[in-house]
């Protein structure tokens, strides 16, 4: 579906974790889908594959018997050979690019780029890719249409409702837009 997900990590160790967060993620979304379609509900579906540059983050006992014991096949590519995971860094360049040009115009300070890159990639799975026939990742994923009113200007002022306001306060603060909520249908303000 060349659906992107982000994840941030301090340390390295902290990378089962992350693939752990991402592998149920997934396949919770996947049997979900499933399951509405009707199909028997001991279905399990699940990552068949893993592919990665051969980075320590991966190759570490507890990360390989992950793999091992979910029955995840682990393909490593070459030392040095980015274009053997072509898509992969294809994809890392262009979240890094359009996370950097929406810093820049928000003119928000350089400490927001988490936020501006996870919303890079939210944006980039609701644009349509000839690679998937004109559709979009999260089209591909959900075979449905993305809703993009809900789509919003990276650090733009949005005006936010303040719940149980005492009598007499405002009743909304300014803030500004910083993405997306994970599982959720709400943006983060600041």
């Amino acid at each position: 579906s060349r659906r992107g997900s982000i994840y941030f990590m301090k340390k390295k160790s902290e990378a089962l974790s992350k693939f752990q967060a991402y592998q149920n993620l997934v396949e919770n979304e996947r049997k979900a889908k499933v399951c509405k379609l009707s199909m028997n509900d001991t279905t399990r579906l699940q990552l068949l594959r893993l592919q990665s540059d051969g980075g320590g983050e991966y190759n570490g006992n507890a990360f390989l018997q992950h793999l091992e014991s979910c029955g995840i096949q682990h393909f490593v590519t070459n030392a040095d050979e980015p274009r053997q995971n072509g898509l992969s860094e294809r994809y890392g360049g262009s979240i890094q690019e359009k996370g950097w040009s929406l810093l820049k115009h928000s003119k928000l300070d350089k400490s927001y780029w988490p936020y501006a890159f996870k919303t890079a990639c939210h944006t980039l799975n609701y644009l349509p890719t000839s690679s998937l026939q004109h559709r979009s990742p999260y089209e591909a994923w959900h075979n449905e249409k993305p809703d993009l009113s809900k789509l919003r200007t990276f650090g733009c002022d949005a005006w936010v409702r303040v719940i149980n306001p005492t009598k007499g306060a405002d009743k909304a603060k300014l803030c500004t837009f910083l993405g997306y909520r994970d599982g959720l249908k709400g943006y983060i303000f600041q």
